[in-house]
């Protein structure tokens, strides 16, 4: 399956959001958020949450600054 995560065209097997986020050494870090097709997807929903073709993923990760 084609998506889009964070700009890039990527082929993936279909799978979850939490496998994903796996896979990109995402799922356990916090201070992230995830929008697909511009809605954001809380945490608690990644393991549920199928990805489908030509989904648009992005990751949003909070810096510290001021």
């Amino acid at each position: 399956m084609n998506v889009t995560f964070n700009g890039l065209q990527e082929t993936l097997r279909p799978t979850n959001l939490h496998d994903l986020m796996v896979v990109k050494g995402l799922d356990c870090k916090t201070g992230i958020a995830v929008a697909i097709n511009n809605t954001i997807v809380p945490k608690s929903s990644w393991k549920t949450k199928t990805l489908e073709e030509n989904d648009r993923i992005v990751v949003i990760t909070a810096t510290a600054g001021g």
